[in-house]
C-alpha cells in the first residue's frame, strides 16, 4: 500500500475513528461462530474481512457527514478485502489485518481464539493521486458518468468542495428530561388523579404517549436551533425502558422532532450510574469528540449545562451549550 502524505481533512477523521472501528470489527468478530466444523451460518467457510470491512464503512457514514464515497478494495493475488474511503479530492486506504483475527487462505479460514481490537491493530495509508483517480474513474465509470456520479452526492463538484472544509462529526449533547423538557410542576400535575400522564396510563396509551405527556413543547423547542449541529443521546435515569424510536416518536407527538440519536446506558449496566454510562458512551466515541451534559443534577467529569428543575431549560443555557461546543450562534 502506498504511504506519500498528502494534505487534507479526511484522514484526520479518518485516524479519529480508530475506537470505532475497534468496537465495530470486535462486534463482527464476536458474531462469528464457527462449529466444530470450522462454518459459520452466516460466512460458511470463509473469513469475517468483508464484514469488518462494511462495519468500518457504516462507522464512518454515521460519524463523518458529507460527500465521502466508500468501497471495498483488494490487491492482485490477495484474497483480503480492505476499504478505500475518498472524497473528490482525497482518499486513504482503511484496514485490520487479516492476521490479526484468522488463519487460512483462499476461501477458507479459521478464528483465531480471543481477539480483543485495538487501535494499533487499524491501518491508515493516504492514496497516492494516481490512486486516487484510478478509483474515481471506476467510480465513474459504475455510476454511468460523471454527472450522475456528482448527482449521487447531490451536489456539484465546486459545493462539494466548500462543504467539505467545514465536515466535522458532530459533537454530543446528553440530553435529561426531567428538570430539562419537563418542569417539577408539570411532573406532580401529570402525576395526579386528574393528570396527562395518569390518564394515558389507565386508558392504555402506548408507550411513546406515556412519555409524551411528561414533555413540554414550549421547553422541547427551544433546543430545535441545535437540531442537525449534534448528536443528541438520551440520558435519562426515569427513561431508560423506552426504545429510541419511541422517543422520538413522543417528542413528535408534542410537536418537536429532535431527532434523538441515541440513549444510554447499554444493557447490563448500572441504572443509577448516569456518569459511568456517559463515560462508557465517550469512550466509544472518536477521540476528542465535543460533548456536553444538560441536567438538573450534578454529573461530575463533563461539562455540564445544569438546569433548574422549577424553570427546565432556558434560552441563555442553549447559547451556553453553543459557547461549549463551540457552534455559531444561531
Amino acid at each position: 500500500m502506498a504511504t506519500r502524505k498528502q494534505a487534507g481533512w479526511l484522514q484526520p477523521k479518518i485516524e479519529a475513528l480508530r475506537p470505532v472501528f475497534c468496537e465495530a470489527a470486535q462486534a463482527v468478530y464476536d458474531a462469528w461462530d464457527q462449529d466444530k466444523n470450522g462454518v459459520d451460518w452466516r460466512y460458511g467457510e470463509g473469513g469475517i474481512c468483508d464484514a469488518i470491512s462494511q462495519a468500518m464503512s457504516t462507522a464512518i457514514h454515521e460519524f463523518i457527514d458529507g460527500p465521502i464515497w466508500s468501497r471495498e478494495g483488494s490487491q492482485e493475488g490477495s484474497d483480503h478485502s480492505f476499504l478505500v474511503v475518498t472524497t473528490l479530492r482525497e482518499g486513504c486506504f482503511l484496514d485490520i489485518p487479516p492476521g490479526i483475527y484468522e488463519t487460512g487462505s483462499g476461501y477458507v479460514w479459521t478464528k483465531k481464539k480471543g481477539v480483543v481490537f485495538r487501535e494499533k491493530h487499524v491501518e491508515i495509508y493516504p492514496l497516492e493521486e494516481e490512486e486516487l483517480q484510478s478509483f474515481l474513474a471506476a467510480w465513474r465509470y459504475d455510476a454511468g458518468d460523471e454527472n450522475r456520479f456528482l448527482d449521487a452526492w447531490g451536489a456539484s463538484k465546486e459545493a462539494i468542495n466548500h462543504e467539505m472544509e467545514a465536515l466535522t462529526p458532530r459533537p454530543i449533547v446528553f440530553l435529561d428530561l426531567d428538570g430539562v423538557v419537563n418542569t417539577e410542576a408539570r411532573l406532580l400535575a401529570n402525576r395526579a388523579p386528574a393528570g396527562a400522564l395518569t390518564r394515558a396510563a389507565e386508558s392504555g396509551a402506548a408507550p411513546a404517549a406515556l412519555l409524551a405527556a411528561d414533555l413540554d413543547p414550549f421547553l422541547a423547542r427551544k433546543l430545535l436551533p441545535l437540531r442537525g449541529r449534534v448528536r443528541f443521546v438520551l440520558s435519562s435515569l426515569r427513561y431508560p425502558r423506552f426504545r429510541l424510536d419511541q422517543i422520538n416518536d413522543a417528542f413528535r407527538q408534542r410537536g418537536v422532532d429532535l431527532g434523538i440519536h441515541d440513549v444510554t446506558p447499554r444493557a447490563g449496566m448500572d441504572p443509577h450510574d448516569k456518569r459511568s454510562h456517559i463515560r462508557d458512551y465517550m469512550e466509544r466515541m472518536p477521540r476528542g469528540l465535543p460533548c456536553v451534559v444538560v441536567d438538573d443534577n450534578p454529573v461530575a467529569g463533563f461539562p455540564l449545562i445544569r438546569t433548574d428543575a422549577e424553570t427546565g431549560i432556558t434560552d441563555d443555557q442553549v447559547a451556553q451549550i453553543e459557547r461549549s461546543l463551540g457552534l455559531a450562534r444561531r
